[in-house]
């Protein structure tokens, strides 16, 4: 299936900033106004060919405000019995899941087809989580960390890929200077 895909790493943008980023990632021209935004972005849609799909990924959703949230979810519903439908993938922290679980956002949740948590890496898995990483930029764990040291990063972040992350960036800013 062909995908358009639009994938937004800073939610605290607001409605506007949301969708303008949205649209400019499926290559929907700039409005300045919201209604106009939700109209362009609503014709691109249904211009999409049959086959054809539309997905935004939402990083840091926790981060979402419930107005927010809502909006998406109207916007989404726009389309509830087209064959080209708009499709949100939410990432972000447990508390996004207990959030949807509040009687508010109850709509919001019941439109969720599929919901999946991520259990924190083992220790094999976070070294090759780290070495992955580190390959795509030209690097190599063992070159970059000792081995005590990095065993240590690994244990304090629990096997959770956003600390390991965090620690080996500060780990290896704090080595450099």
């Amino acid at each position: 299936i062909p995908l358009r895909l639009a994938y937004v790493s800073h939610p605290k943008l607001g409605l506007d900033g949301l969708l303008y980023d949205i649209a400019r990632q499926l290559g929907v021209p700039a409005r300045t106004h919201r209604s106009e935004l939700f109209r362009a972005l609503g014709h691109h849609l249904d211009k999409l060919a049959p086959d054809e799909r539309a997905v935004v990924i939402v990083d840091d959703a926790q981060t979402l405000s419930d107005e927010m949230l809502e909006n998406l979810w109207l916007f989404s519903n726009r389309n509830l019995n087209s064959k080209r439908p708009l499709h949100f993938v939410f990432a972000g922290q447990p508390s996004l899941i207990d959030r949807l679980s509040m009687p508010g956002l109850r709509p919001v949740n019941e439109r969720i087809d599929v919901s999946a948590t991520l259990k924190p890496l083992e220790p094999e898995e976070s070294l090759a989580y780290v070495n992955y990483r580190l390959v795509a930029f030209g690097g190599r764990a063992e070159a970059l960390f000792a081995q005590g040291a990095l065993d240590y990063l690994l244990a304090r972040s629990g096997g959770i890929p956003r600390k390991i992350n965090v620690f080996c960036h500060n780990a290896l800013l704090r080595a450099h200077h």
